[in-house]
């Protein structure tokens, strides 16, 4: 039907632009597509509050697929590269669990706010959000060029040593951890 449609481009978009985002990633840097990506996302989120035209949504949803797209690509290609070599696996659990677990989560949190702001007050809500994000890039997320050796980002060497099977332990004895995690949604 004409919604399953919408996902349907939005799911190409975003599949046909990881290849390219992650070539311009690795060719020019991160922090381009990363700001750019968040204002398009805000955009297109607030379009499809605005627009009730198929034709205008079909192209709307496009637009957020690939924004959505080169935005994973400009973060993960961000985590991994901020990342010193002997953390590269802390990297990859950041960017599976916080950055996709947050996409999860935001997406069932629009899909419960629906039955209290309609889908017009979801997508304008997401729109703001977006421009909030754009603020905090901005502000707070540093250029790869002004990581330094003694950056928070890069551990020192009096960090201790953690086995996974302890931080396995540790996750599975707490209970408000594994309730959020179990039962979101």
């Amino acid at each position: 039907n004409a919604t399953s449609f919408l996902f349907t481009v939005f799911f190409i978009s975003y599949g046909l632009i990881l290849l390219p985002a992650a070539n311009y990633c690795q060719k020019y840097g991160e922090r381009k597509p990363f700001i750019w990506s968040v204002v398009f996302i805000g955009i297109s989120s607030l379009l499809m509050a605005f627009y009730t035209n198929y034709y205008i949504l079909i192209l709307v949803r496009l637009v957020a697929g690939l924004c959505q797209g080169i935005l994973f690509i400009a973060v993960q290609s961000y985590i991994l590269k901020a990342t010193p070599e002997n953390r590269k696996t802390q990297s990859m659990a950041i960017i599976i669990i916080q950055y996709n677990g947050g996409r999860i989560a935001g997406t069932a949190i629009g899909a419960l706010a629906i039955n209290y702001f309609d889908t017009f007050g979801v997508f304008v809500a997401g729109g703001v959000i977006s421009f909030f994000l754009y603020a905090y890039v901005l502000k707070f997320v540093p250029k790869l060029d002004l990581i330094t050796e003694s950056s928070p980002l890069v551990p020192d060497d009096h960090t201790p040593k953690v086995s996974f099977m302890n931080s396995v332990k540790t996750v599975l004895k707490d209970i408000e951890h594994l309730k959020t995690s179990f039962l979101i949604g």
